[in-house]
């Protein structure tokens, strides 16, 4: 039973430490948001290149070649944007920023168009303010274009980055506690099977 409580301590000891080193990167992405985002930049060119690769090793494998004749096109397409933005990763970082402005202001719409047919349910009011929350980003990083461009991608990851880490190491330290109070139920349990051995 020992094993058990020990298990869950080791898997919260492990949760922690994986999240600590997660808030550890989110903070060195802040401090350089700038190599940060053409990092993020890079990874995703490299994905996008492989799905066209992959999508046209698919076209010329097939047996008819006429049939996947617009999936070959569309290969083409994705692996000369993969190997573009590869290419520039400045200029792919401005415009990957320019997504996330847009992608900022319509959520934040959406989401406050949600909030208000979501009134007077509870919790409406912490829909509301993510909607504005995520316009007023959207807004200040659009004011400060073309600025923003070059680390508005790298602080969002790094804040992402912490806030996921954080959630590890909150996580981690509950698991620890569930080990801690599984130990001393089977200590209590042993110490009160004992007083029964004793008493017979």
């Amino acid at each position: 039973m020992a094993f058990l409580s020990d298990s869950v301590r080791a898997s919260g000891q492990l949760g922690t430490g994986f999240g600590i080193s997660i808030v550890i990167l989110g903070i060195i992405c802040l401090i350089a948001p700038f190599v940060t985002g053409l990092a993020t930049t890079a990874m995703l060119s490299v994905l996008i290149l492989a799905a066209g690769i992959t999508t046209l090793a698919y076209v010329f494998n097939a047996k008819s070649f006429g049939a996947g004749a617009l999936q070959f096109v569309s290969g083409a397409l994705i692996t000369a944007l993969g190997s573009y933005m590869l290419a520039n990763p400045t200029e792919s970082l401005g415009a990957f920023t320019i997504a996330v402005i847009a992608y900022l202001l319509i959520d934040g719409i959406l989401t406050v168009v949600t909030s208000f047919k979501l009134k007077p349910i509870s919790g409406w009011g912490w829909t509301l303010a993510s909607g504005l929350s995520s316009l007023l980003l959207g807004g200040l990083l659009w004011y400060q274009w073309p600025l923003s461009g070059a680390f508005a991608i790298g602080i969002l990851v790094g804040v992402r980055l912490i806030f996921a880490g954080w959630s590890y190491v909150m996580l981690g330290a509950v698991t620890n506690q569930v080990g801690n109070e599984i130990e001393k139920e089977i200590e209590k349990e042993i110490d009160n099977e004992t007083e029964k051995a004793i008493g017979v």
